[in-house]
C-alpha cells in the first residue's frame, strides 16, 4: 500500500511522533504523557527499529495499543524497508549459513528479538512491517518519513525518495505542491532549537527527528545538548512535547 487517507476525528487530538529507533522506554513514557484516549489519533513517521536497544519492544507497544482499540497509524521508514528487503533476500537461500547471516544482520542492528529460534521473523512483527504505507494523507497534512522529491514528475509515486531523501526541510518546491497541506517528516536529524522554531512558526515543512538514539553513541556532551530527544507534535494546536531518551 503506497498511502492511506485518514479522516480527522470528530473529537480527540492528533499527535505525530518521529523516529523511535528502538527507544521503547522513551516512547512509552512520551505516549503515557500524552494521555491518549481512543478518540485521539497517534501517527508515527517510521524507523521504529535499529540503533536503539529495544526494537521488538517498540513494535510490541504499538501493536498492543492497536489491539486495545487506540487509533495508531504508522508509516514506513528506510530502516523498515531495509529490514524487509534484507530478510527477503537471505530467506530465499535456505542454507544454514544464510540463516545465520540473517541473525548476524539482526544482531548488528539490535533487531534479533524480531526473530524466533529458527531465525524467522515472528509473524506479528512481519505483518506489522510489511503492511506499513509509505505516507499518510490527512485533511491538512502529509505525513511521510523523509519527504517527497518535488523535482520529479511524480513525487507522490516515488516511494524510494519518500524514505531516503535528505534535507527535505529546505525544499523550495514544497509549498507549490502541498495542496494547502503542511508536511511532517523525520529521517534527517535536526537540532532541537530548529525543531522548536519550525513548529513555533508553523512552517510548511516540519521536521521532527531529534536523534533520540544519539545518547547511545557516547557523543560529547555538547552534542547531547542539541540532540537525544523523542518529539511529539500536536497537529491541532502545534504543541510540541519533548521527551529525553531513557534507553541508555
Amino acid at each position: 500500500m503506497l498511502f492511506q487517507k485518514i479522516d480527522k476525528p470528530l473529537s480527540g487530538t492528533r499527535w505525530v511522533v518521529s523516529d523511535v529507533h528502538g527507544c521503547a522506554k522513551t516512547l512509552q513514557v512520551l505516549v503515557e504523557g500524552l494521555n491518549l484516549t481512543r478518540q485521539d489519533q497517534l501517527f508515527l513517521l517510521g524507523d521504529y527499529i535499529d540503533r536503539g536497544p529495544n526494537s521488538a519492544e517498540v513494535l510490541d507497544f504499538l501493536i498492543n495499543l492497536r489491539e486495545q482499540g487506540y487509533q495508531v497509524y504508522a508509516i514506513r521508514g528506510n530502516h523498515e524497508q531495509e529490514f524487509i528487503e534484507n530478510y527477503q533476500f537471505f530467506s530465499t537461500l535456505s542454507t544454514r549459513s544464510n540463516l545465520e547471516a540473517i541473525f548476524e544482520m539482526c544482531l548488528e542492528n539490535r533487531t534479533e528479538k524480531l526473530l524466533d529460534n529458527t531465525f524467522k521473523v515472528i509473524p506479528r512483527y512481519w505483518h506489522f512491517l510489511t503492511h506499513l504505507p509509505f505516507f499518510l494523507v490527512l485533511e491538512d497534512f502529509y505525513l511521510v518519513h523523509a519527504g517527497f522529491d518535488f523535482a520529479s514528475p511524480a513525487p507522490f509515486q516515488n516511494y524510494e525518495e519518500m524514505i531516503w531523501i535528505r534535507n527535505f526541510s529546505k525544499s523550495e518546491l514544497a509549498y507549490e505542491q502541498t495542496q494547502n497541506r503542511r508536511i511532517v517528516v523525520g529521517h534527517s536529524i535536526q537540532k532541537i532549537s530548529d525543531i522548536r522554531a519550525w513548529v513555533e512558526n508553523k512552517n510548511i515543512i516540519l521536521s521532527l527527528d531529534n536523534g533520540c538514539f544519539v545518547p547511545l553513541l557516547n557523543e560529547p556532551d555538547a552534542r547531547l545538548a542539541d540532540f537525544g530527544n523523542l518529539c511529539a507534535l500536536n497537529l491541532d494546536d502545534f504543541r510540541l512535547v519533548v521527551q529525553p531518551c531513557l534507553d541508555f
